[in-house]
């Protein structure tokens, strides 16, 4: 089914006002990405797929106010994508990255990151077999 981290991507790929996560609750609380579920908006503002290719991968970004969520996946080959953040506005942001771990060994993995992004940003994404990243683009604080 991939990686914890392609789930998470999943929730901004197939968007739906209503959210339903097929598990217990038990299940997600004090698990790695649980805050990204937080943060998850019900409705989208606008949507901007950076790049895709059918049965390999997707990127694409979603907006909800002043909200960026990222989210990109791949299929069975592992993949390194490059995400362009051209459709960011002027100023300085902040990204919260979900990713898979380097060596795709734990599939329940994700490694957190935060780092600062602006529109002249390119995002290295480096997604295990059937993996993926999710990430939260917000005002720089």
């Amino acid at each position: 089914m991939g990686t914890r981290a392609r789930q998470l991507a999943m929730t901004v790929i197939y968007p739906s006002p209503l959210m339903v996560l097929c598990d217990r609750p038990k299940n997600y609380r004090g698990r790695a990405g649980i805050e990204f579920l937080r943060e998850m908006p019900t409705v989208w503002d606008e949507g901007v797929v950076l790049s895709g290719e059918v049965g390999r991968s997707i990127v694409i970004a979603r907006c909800s106010g002043e909200r960026w969520y990222l989210a990109a996946m791949n299929g069975d080959d592992a993949e390194q994508l490059p995400a362009r953040l051209k459709f960011l506005g002027k100023g300085r942001l902040t990204l919260r990255g979900f990713a898979d771990k380097a060596d795709s060994s734990e599939y329940e993995a994700v490694v957190e990151s935060t780092r600062d992004v602006d529109a002249e940003s390119v995002l290295p994404l480096s997604l295990a077999r059937g993996g993926g990243f999710a990430g939260i683009i917000s005002k720089a604080k």
